[in-house]
């Protein structure tokens, strides 16, 4: 294996020996969650670390959700392949690259109680490799994030019943970029820069509102040329300081609003929790 970039750390390694990179900080991990939502428009794209590519539009798109420390893509899944094994598990296909040159095709099993995962390659019927963790802030982590919703251990995964009003809602019937309010500027800084569109939705004790992100480049090198932009939707609470994002990994299945995670001082979600939840 190659020698790791010492600008990520790496996660635990699949059953194939590659190896699933986290992100190396919360603006990474947050970067994963938010710009997701590109692959409803853009054939193929590329997150910082851990995040996800798109190359195909149809069904059978293979997904890709982890990437060795040169950033290219070693684990792809097939997202419409979903199959539920019990309350608390599911399954997809997935495949792997190996490190010696080709990919391994077969099925991936996510416990989502134990947030861990298995793989078992086609034509196999059992093996001896045992479950290993899901890394936190990976790719294959927002998979598994999105899909735990279904089951029984999403609570597990922050989806909890005092926040229902956030995640169990809705998805948006319009186009973030289609906001027809003034954009109103909330942080622009070093990693990131963040507008939010003052023409609110006003829910029963949340504000959903239109943002736009751009995640500006960490460095001039090929792997990482161009900044990354996007819209999205947000839900924000007006008990406490959460809110939850709208994703949709991709066209063959539904968009979902993730699990409420906290805003950052003085960020986009602290604002608009601020001004409009009267």
């Amino acid at each position: 294996m190659a020698k790791p970039d010492l600008k990520y750390s790496v996660g635990a390694r699949d059953l194939q020996g590659e190896c699933l990179v986290i992100p190396k900080n919360k603006f990474e991990a947050k970067a994963l969650r938010i710009l997701i939502y590109f692959a409803r428009h853009f054939a193929a794209f590329a997150v910082l670390a851990g995040g996800v590519a798109n190359a195909q539009t149809d069904n059978d798109t293979w997904f890709a959700f982890a990437y060795n420390t040169q950033r290219v893509a070693t684990a792809w899944a097939q997202l419409k392949s979903y199959e539920s094994l019990n309350s608390d598990s599911f399954r997809l296909n997935a495949k792997f690259t190996r490190n010696r040159g080709g990919q391994v095709v077969g099925k991936m099993d996510i416990n989502c109680r134990n947030k861990d995962f298995y793989f078992r390659p086609n034509g196999i019927l059992s093996q001896a490799a045992p479950w290993a963790s899901i890394p936190q802030g990976s790719g294959l982590g927002s998979l598994a994030e999105y899909f735990c919703r279904r089951t029984a251990a999403k609570e597990e995964w922050g989806y909890k019943r005092e926040t229902q009003r956030l995640w169990d809602n809705i998805s948006p019937s319009e186009e973030p970029s289609n906001a027809t309010g003034n954009w109103v500027q909330a942080s622009n800084t070093d990693e990131s820069e963040v507008y939010y569109n003052d023409k609110v939705i006003k829910g029963e004790g949340f504000i959903q509102a239109a943002l736009w992100v751009r995640a500006k480049k960490g460095d001039r090198s090929a792997a990482n040329p161009i900044d990354t932009q996007q819209y999205n939707w947000i839900n924000v609470d007006c008990k406490s300081n959460i809110y939850s994002t709208f994703v949709q990994f991709d066209k063959s299945i539904e968009g979902a609003w993730l699990s409420p995670e906290p805003g950052r001082p003085g960020g986009a979600a602290m604002q608009i929790r601020k001004l409009f939840c009267k």
